[in-house]
């Protein structure tokens, strides 16, 4: 299919055969084989409802998006209806797996005059769940901190006199009886561990992201779905929230352009909010590549070969081309035989190149109403059980050169086999989405003991307007993600790093100062963009950087005792 409403991995995902599907993680995420129906995230104006059916279920989210299930021979037409702008289908999600509250100057506002302790402060951690019958979660007269519960893969959401009456249980086994709801991985305790050793009198809404049946990584919609969630509880107890996101995805333009990304800067202007989402862990995984081909200035040609390797036993893989529309290219896919398969130069045009030992599956994709890029995606399917292993090419030739950029992604490291890399990396743009959105605090991760750049830590960049005023930054700020200590689920305690675990420590730095502007009354609109922009002003720049602000750090690394306004 070559609609220009959906995606252009949506229309490949149509165009494949179901055997494609089937050994293909990227193109049938969000497909149910069982009832031949669809799971899409849909921008619209209007009256959408007015469409709902036994075969057409329509679930509203906020300010013009929905997630629509379908049945696929009813895509086309309703990609037509003059109320859908646009459509996506959804992407995995991976963790950003990895407290260092001295290093961020958390202690002087905890300790001394101030005494914060985020009181009166809603975080939502959207996550892998919690361990809710631990002691970290509980206030002083044994109650729970958290308000709500929402486990998405049974569907049941738990108020906290549900959880109260859990913990009066005489042991955790008996607890599950009544709040039947645990974290399997361990990863959200952690997070939401992190926030309540900083800020521990603030109240949580914990969403468990995931669908029924499926305890593997969760998709966008459900991260969509835990954002309307979190932000109704936010006006249901009309309190400031900070909402936690530590995980992300590779697929997409990296530029903040995506339906998500979208959604969430809606997300982010309605109540008193901030969002902190880690910029994820992908900057030193050699999943980004970097190309520019400028008529053979500055030592590059009028063509490059991006080079990557394909492990053993590496099953279906998938790879995105994202460059300037203005500049047209030929590309040739090369796989490790040496056989040249050369693209055909066409738009919004699906393409099945068949290889030794493989099918490669193309989209040609063409700018969309959001997006002035060009992608070119490629989903290399076995024909066997596993890919050809070796080193794969393709090479991109300029034929009219006016930009001459383009970068290239896999899939997170999660996803893909140790040894499946480009042959040479690229460390910048290595963001994972949704980090790229304008409006949220993308946070990345430095290590306090050594006050250097952690470099697994998703790099960014900065944009300039004339070259002087800073229009973008991301990150903008990093926290200690280096070897911190954690709750490690039910019990005890582990050493983990990574971005996950630095972007809680931003969100309760976040919590405590809403809790001194909006809950003590200091400043009622201490929120959204005036506390990113505190957050910032009070960033602490540390050696080895001679440009600030940089894609690497940002403005610095937190400290909030500096972020507070002077008061006189």
């Amino acid at each position: 299919m070559n609609d220009q409403r959906l995606e252009n991995l949506l229309n490949l995902s149509l165009d494949a055969t179901a055997k494609e599907r089937a050994e293909s993680e990227a193109l049938e995420e969000g497909y149910s084989p069982a009832t031949d129906t669809w799971e899409l995230i849909v921008q619209y104006h209007g009256n959408l409802l007015r469409y709902q059916s036994e075969e057409i279920r329509i679930e509203p989210l906020i300010d013009g998006y929905a997630i629509v299930r379908i049945r696929e021979p009813l895509i086309e037409a309703f990609a037509r209806l003059e109320e859908v702008e646009y459509i996506e289908k959804p992407k995995r999600l991976v963790f950003a797996t990895t407290m260092a509250a001295r290093a961020s100057c958390i202690y002087q506002v905890t300790e001394g005059a101030m005494q914060l302790t985020g009181e009166g402060v809603l975080v939502a951690v959207l996550d892998s769940g919690v361990a809710y019958y631990r002691r970290e979660f509980r206030t002083e007269s044994d109650q729970s901190r958290i308000l709500a519960l929402l486990d998405q893969i049974t569907g049941v959401e738990y108020n906290r006199e549900k959880i109260n009456e859990a913990l009066r249980a005489p042991n955790a086994q008996l607890a599950q009886q009544i709040v039947a709801s645990t974290d399997q991985t361990g990863h959200g305790t952690a997070v939401a561990g992190i926030v309540t050793q900083i800020a521990p009198e603030c109240d949580l809404v914990v969403v468990k992201l995931g669908r029924s049946g499926d305890y593997t990584y969760p998709r966008t919609t459900e991260l969509m779905r835990a954002l309307k969630f979190a932000v109704q509880k936010a006006l249901f107890y009309n309190r400031p929230m900070v909402i936690n996101i530590s995980l992300g995805s590779s697929y997409g333009p990296h530029d903040g352009t995506g339906l998500l990304e979208r959604y969430i800067d809606r997300i982010a202007q309605m109540g008193k909010l901030v969002i902190c989402i880690g910029s994820g862990n992908e900057g030193s995984n050699s999943g980004h590549y970097y190309g520019r081909i400028n008529g053979g200035m500055n030592g590059y040609g009028r063509r490059q070969e991006l080079e990557f390797s394909v492990a053993r036993y590496e099953g279906s893989l998938s790879l995105q081309i994202w460059q300037s529309y203005q500049d047209v290219y030929r590309m040739t896919l090369i796989s490790p035989d040496g056989v040249e398969h050369v693209l055909p130069e066409l738009g919004n045009a699906a393409v099945r190149i068949p290889i030794t030992g493989a099918d490669a599956l193309i989209y040609l994709g063409e700018p969309t109403p959001y997006s002035m890029g060009k992608e070119t995606y490629f989903d290399l399917i076995p024909t066997d059980d596993f890919l050809p292993s070796g080193i794969w090419r393709i090479r991109v030739e300029g034929l009219e050169v006016r930009n001459g950029q383009f970068n290239a992604y896999l899939p997170s490291q999660e996803a893909r086999q140790p040894g499946t890399r480009f042959i040479r990396p690229a460390t910048e743009r290595t963001l994972t989405i949704p980090s790229t959105a304008g409006e949220v605090i993308t946070v990345g991760a430095y290590d306090a003991r050594t006050d250097s750049y952690a470099d697994f830590s998703g790099r960014g960049y900065v944009s300039e307007l004339g070259g002087e005023m800073v229009s973008m930054v991301k990150p903008e700020l990093v926290a200690p993600g280096v070897n911190l200590r954690v709750l490690a689920g039910e019990s005890g305690t582990t050493v983990v790093s990574g971005t996950s675990f630095a972007t809680p420590i931003v969100a309760a730095g976040a919590a405590l100062l809403m809790e001194w502007g909006i809950t003590k009354g200091n400043d009622p609109y201490l929120y959204g963009a005036k506390c990113k922009a505190y957050l910032i002003r009070g960033a602490r720049r540390f050696g080895g950087f001679n440009v600030w602000p940089n894609e690497l750090v940002g403005w610095g690394a937190l400290c909030l005792a500096d972020s507070f306004p002077a008061v006189e």
